[in-house]
């Protein structure tokens, strides 16, 4: 499965009790890695997170059809027996029958979205409302398949298409200031900044809770498939890992290579989508 389809089915409560003793467990098992560099680290933390998280809650599970209830779906089964037997007059008024059944499933669950819906946004859940819309909506506007370079030519090899994205977002994303004037301006700019109490110390353990503590939630995970709850609910176990893994970064002054990958999303705007100046 890709990334993005595993992500784990977290929440607080009795899933975080859960989690924590495993992520408790594992670290204990393992054996004390005195000349592990800042990438064995992080990779001994990344594994325990994945490996606790799936043994202690699980994936999500993809789900079709979620609005046919069991009666149509009992309905359809005998359906399919009687065309196996060919009995027509039978199979012809289950078809009615099944027809009529999905209609009243699916005008039963438009119902319930909707009054999901009116009851989240009264008490300001704007995440449920947006996942409503979705469902309701079915799939979003999807990408351009093909890509045009900057002279308007149509690119077809899945290599010249990676490479001409690569360069359309290291352009967007790593812009220079190339007008000397407006360098020169900037560089003449008296900006005062308030005074500050920096420490070159590493950073503290409350410094490193308060952080983890302000991680938000619901957001897809990366490469590495480590969602922000995996290390919100970690406890004080993964704490004290974490601890001794800035540490080690603040002294070498490296982070790990994991760290520097990231997954870029394309999403269409307006206009030509092959354009790549059309998506962002």
């Amino acid at each position: 499965k890709q990334w993005y389809q595993r992500r784990v089915a977290i929440t607080a409560g009795d899933h975080t009790t859960r989690y924590q003793l495993e992520v408790s467990n594992r670290f204990q098992a393992l054996p004390v890695e005195v000349s592990l560099d800042v990438n064995g680290s992080w990779d001994r933390i990344s594994k325990v997170l994945k490996g606790a998280a799936e043994a202690s809650i699980g994936f999500k599970k993809p789900v079709k059809d979620r609005w046919i209830s069991a009666n149509t779906k009992d309905l359809m089964t005998k359906r399919g027996k009687a065309g196996k037997h060919r009995k027509g007059r039978t199979y012809h008024a289950l078809c009615k029958d099944v027809k009529k059944s999905v209609k009243e499933d699916q005008d039963n669950w438009y119902s319930e979205q909707a009054t999901m819906m009116e009851e989240a946004r009264r008490r300001n859940d704007t995440r449920t409302v947006y996942q409503c819309i979705g469902r309701i909506s079915g799939k979003g506007q999807k990408s351009a398949v093909n890509v045009k370079d900057d002279n308007g030519k149509l690119l077809t090899s899945k290599t010249d298409k990676l490479k001409c994205w690569k360069d359309y977002f290291s352009g967007l994303l790593n812009k220079t200031l190339t007008d000397p004037t407006k360098r020169e301006r900037l560089r003449n700019t008296n900006i005062r900044h308030p005074p500050m109490d920096l420490s070159d110390e590493p950073p503290s353990r409350d410094e490193i809770d308060l952080a983890i503590s302000k991680m938000k939630k619901y957001k897809a995970p990366g490469p590495d498939n480590i969602q922000a709850e995996l290390i919100r609910y970690g406890g004080v176990t993964l704490l004290d890992e974490l601890e001794h893994l800035y540490k080690q970064i603040w002294e070498e002054e490296k982070i790990p290579e994991e760290w520097k990958k990231g997954i870029i999303t394309i999403v269409p705007k307006s206009g030509d989508l092959s354009v790549c100046s059309n998506n962002r």
